[in-house]
C-alpha cells in the first residue's frame, strides 16, 4: 500500500541509499498525514516521545512534513518538518518508558559521549574529525565523559554503560535487520 511504500521510502532516502530526491516531500507529507495529523488537537504545544513499530523504527519522525512544499525547491532548511512544532524523544517500549522515567537513578558521572573518529580506521568508514569534537565539546557541558578516538573502544565502551545514564554516540552504523 501507499503507507508502507511511503515509509520504505523515508528509510531508504534518510539513510542516503537512494538517488530520487523529488518525491521526499510529498512521502513526509503522507505519513504526517496518517501517523500525525489526527493527533494535533491532543499534541498540540507537548513533546513527542516516539515509541515505533516494525519499520517505523528505521524513520526519523523529526523529517515527516506538516504542510506540502514545491518539489523543486531544495533548500530543505526551510521545508516545514514536524521537529519545528514538537520537540521529539525515542522509547521502544511503553513499559521500559514508564519504570525509568519514575526510576530515582543516583549516577554520580551522568554523562558519556563515545566518538571513535574512525582516523586509522581498517574499515572502509569515513574519517569522521567533528564527532571527536562534539564529543569533547559535550562532555565539557554536561561535566561528563568523552572516550574518543584511540580510547572509543567496544571493550571501553561496554565497561562504562553502567556508570552513565545518557550516552551519545557520534559514529558511523549499518542496520542488520536479519542479524540486529
Amino acid at each position: 500500500t501507499i503507507f508502507y511504500n511511503n515509509i520504505e521510502y523515508l528509510k531508504y532516502f534518510l539513510n542516503q541509499q537512494i538517488e530520487s530526491y523529488i518525491d521526499y516531500p510529498q512521502a513526509a507529507l503522507n505519513l504526517y498525514n496518517i501517523l500525525i495529523k489526527p493527533f494535533e488537537p491532543l499534541i498540540k504545544n507537548k513533546n513527542l516521545i516516539i515509541i515505533p513499530d516494525g519499520n517505523l523504527s528505521y524513520i526519523a519522525f523529526e523529517a515527516l512534513l506538516y504542510s506540502s512544499v514545491n518539489k523543486e525547491y531544495t533548500d530543505y532548511s526551510i521545508y516545514p518538518y514536524l521537529i519545528k512544532k514538537h520537540p521529539i524523544s525515542y522509547a521502544y517500549s511503553a513499559t521500559i518508558y514508564k519504570h525509568s522515567k519514575y526510576k530515582n537513578r543516583r549516577i554520580k558521572n551522568k554523562f558519556l559521549a563515545v566518538a571513535p573518529g574512525y582516523k586509522n580506521s581498517k574499515e572502509t568508514l569515513t574519517y569522521m574529525p567533528f564527532t571527536i569534537n562534539e564529543a569533547i565539546i559535550l562532555a565539557k557541558i554536561t561535566k561528563g565523559k568523552a572516550l574518543y578516538d584511540k580510547k572509543a573502544t567496544e571493550k571501553n565502551f561496554k565497561s562504562s554503560l553502567n556508570n552513565y545514564n545518557i550516552i551519545h554516540l557520534t559514529m558511523h552504523t549499518i542496520n542488520d535487520t536479519n542479524e540486529p
